[in-house]
């Protein structure tokens, strides 16, 4: 071991002679330049026409070692502009096999299109010679296979006759394997023996002419090969660095998971690797002045790999993760901190701690989760905001009991569904308990799984005069149950479908937020449905309308669906409202929507309704709910209580509140008359500063 910052790529040629080079017609060629280089003490320079021109690196035999790599090429041009454009091949990378006659090639520059250099007019192409070979733009004679390759190099082609003399040059050929296992960069030891090395030093100790960490403008360092950090052996190993910005270079020729970072522990030593500071203890904790570490949003994604065994603290504090891949991050040593997972692939997080992340538009299919472990309490005080699929996977080893303690899912889809907030895999029963305001969250149960959520939260009424009381106040204006006979009302099948809806009167008046019904599809409706609450029977003026909600979301099950509004209206005992359900696209009797109701009128104040042109009547009644609003004197509310909870008031009466799932509670503080009003004012609520969403 060593204290040291190598260059881990394999050099095939370094250009301090002439005499491997030869034109495209496979006849010797390029001038040795000793004023004109980039590493060592000399390039190799051509005279580039408006003819194609070009020299290839003569390997002198097949080599099938050269299969699966990434190779780098130095390159010089001097005649950027007068290069035909990209798309007409101004500039090229070319592989060829036994003879230059075979051969593949891509366009990597023109006068419309070039890298931006590092230092003196140099640019380093990096090129995976598989995704040259399978996305080539011209080829000649037998595309020869990637391990019968024996000539590398460059052609060129200008729009005019440039001036008679070398005006572009090739210098180092390196190449690396280039499914990332092989790290390019290996940072080993600390700086000196005493000092944890940091991102200056790295371009320091490669210098340019390694070209695979160069500064870039910004400040930023751009980075164009895998990263490793510590080497197994038995000595300490250390970085530490605040505030850097690292890019991903976007080379157009490498495939996903190329680029990434990583760290080997060692049992006798020590490996650490920390991006930015950590303020705080336990789950208090914040982190700041951390990395930002990006791929271009169309280029390669990168990955992590940090779950080799003795690792001993990756700390990623303050951090922004962009453009990523697959994160390996499953080691009690990994803590993330106060750290964003910006459109990036996976995230396997178990044992590690994951303290106020958030997930911003994961890189995620329908029914796949972007972060998964075998403990939600590895996840603390954390967000996630939907962009398709789950939050979180719950994998083996199953742990039975879990806390999710305030964690936040926003906008995941409902129970059951492919874009619920968790997905239950680990073939047995979890039961979540969400404490510290955190999301009540839906979920979806993989075989032979099952989940149940719970719900709590702690509240603080401070100086509150006798006589007074606490209310639990309720949240239902009006629930249907099944008296009679459930049935399917179809909606959207035929025109005598094309709309169904429900008038009702509520038993207590309310502000009205929220719509519940069972639903389910019926095929594989492509289109959306929304709800109207109006006033009076359906066809009436319209009071709220819901946004459009994706049919897909449905399965052919029938779920509770809970539709939120656009605002919030006040409805009144003894008046007549009504619900309308449609959908956007045209009647399709193949798929279509279900809404469940009751054969029997069970709703004394209230008609079934199916449009077709106009509103008609009919038996039954749909299932659902209206849900209220929080009134102004309400301090904080969640969906519902415990069966059987009573309500009271100060005046003795109750009612008692209908379950619908476990969850929290909402307080009201309620004075007596005998309260003065210096008295009341002078009462504190303290309540969470996060508000439960409903499932």
């Amino acid at each position: 071991m060593a204290n040291q910052i190598t260059d881990n790529r394999t050099s095939l040629d370094t250009a301090e002679s002439a005499t491997p080079y030869d034109d495209l017609a496979g006849v010797a060629d390029g001038t040795l330049d000793n004023e004109i280089f980039i590493q060592g003490s000399n390039s190799i320079g051509l005279f580039s026409t408006n003819s194609l021109t070009g020299l290839l690196f003569d390997n002198g035999t097949v080599n099938t070692a050269f299969a699966s790599k990434v190779f780098y090429i130095w390159i010089n041009c001097g005649i950027v502009g007068l290069l035909e454009s990209k798309a007409n091949g101004g500039f090229r990378i070319r592989f060829a096999g036994a003879t230059v006659t075979d051969f593949f090639e891509v366009y990597v520059g023109g006068n419309d299109d070039w890298p931006t250099a590092v230092s003196g007019g140099w640019v380093q192409f990096a090129i995976d010679i598989e995704e040259a070979h399978t996305n080539s733009d011209n080829t000649g004679g037998s595309k020869p296979a990637t391990n019968a390759i024996r000539y590398i190099g460059f052609a060129s082609l200008c729009t005019v006759m440039p001036r008679m003399a070398d005006n572009t040059w090739i210098d180092e050929i390196a190449y690396l394997a280039n499914d990332g296992s092989v790290p390019g960069i290996i940072i080993e030891g600390r700086n000196g023996g005493s000092t944890d090395w940091d991102s200056a030093d790295i371009a320091t100790e490669l210098g340019v002419a390694v070209g695979t960490f160069v500064q870039a403008p910004g400040g930023a360092w751009k980075v164009n090969t895998p990263v490793q950090f510590g080497v197994n052996d038995s000595v300490t190993h250390a970085f530490t660095d605040t505030n850097a910005i690292w890019l991903w270079d976007d080379q157009e020729f490498l495939a996903d998971s190329f680029y990434g970072l990583s760290a080997l522990g060692n049992s006798g030593g020590t490996t650490d690797v920390t991006f930015g500071v950590k303020t705080g203890t336990g789950d208090d904790a914040t982190g700041a002045q951390g990395f930002t570490i990006s791929a271009a949003t169309l280029g390669v994604r990168w990955d992590m790999d940090f779950n080799d065994p003795d690792l001993d603290g990756i700390e990623f504090f303050g951090c922004s993760f962009i453009h990523g891949g697959a994160f390996l991050l499953d080691d009690a040593a990994v803590s993330a901190i106060s750290t964003l997972y910006i459109d990036c692939d996976s995230a396997l997080v178990s044992n590690s701690e994951q303290l106020r992340i958030s997930v911003i538009d994961a890189n995620t299919a329908d029914a796949v989760a972007f972060m998964t472990t075998d403990d939600l309490g590895d996840i603390v005080f954390s967000s996630f905001l939907f962009s398709d699929g789950h939050g979180v996977e719950l994998t083996t080893p199953r742990v039975a009991t879990q806390a999710s303690k305030g964690n936040l899912f926003i906008g995941y889809g409902i129970t059951t569904s492919n874009d619920a907030a968790i997905f239950n895999d680990t073939a047995g029963a979890v039961q979540i308990d969400v404490t510290d305001n955190g999301t009540v969250m839906t979920f979806r149960d993989g075989t032979s799984a099952s989940t149940t959520v719970s719900a709590t939260a702690s509240y603080t009424i401070n100086n509150v005069e006798d006589p007074s009381e606490v209310t639990i106040l309720d949240r239902d204006v009006s629930q249907l149950d099944i008296t009679g006979t459930p049935s399917n009302q179809n909606m959207g099948d035929v025109a005598a479908n094309e709309r169904v809806g429900q008038s009702f009167e509520v038993t207590a008046a309310g502000k009205a937020e929220r719509i519940r019904l069972n639903l389910r599809k019926v095929g594989t409706p492509t289109d959306f449905f929304r709800i109207r609450l109006v006033n009076g029977i359906p066809g009436s003026s319209e009071l709220l309308v819901s946004t459009f909600i994706n049919g897909a979301d449905l399965t052919t099950s029938y779920v509770e669906f809970d539709i939120d509004l656009d605002g919030k209206s006040s409805l009144s005992t003894s008046t007549t409202y009504g619900i309308e359900i449609e959908r956007s696209g045209a009647v399709d009797g193949s798929n279509y929507y279900q809404v469940e109701f009751d054969t029997s009128s069970v709703h004394a104040d209230g008609v079934r309704y199916t449009y077709n042109g106009s509103w008609n009547s009919t038996t039954g009644d749909l299932l659902f709910s209206v849900m209220e609003a929080a009134s102004d004197n309400e301090l904080y509310h969640v969906e519902s209580v415990t069966t059987g909870t009573t309500v009271w008031n100060h005046d003795g009466t109750s009612r008692t509140i209908e379950v619908l799932v476990m969850a929290t509670f909402f307080l009201q503080v309620v004075y007596l008359d005998t309260v003065s009003a210096a008295d009341k004012s002078n009462s504190i609520v303290q309540i969470p500063d996060r508000v439960f969403s409903n499932p």
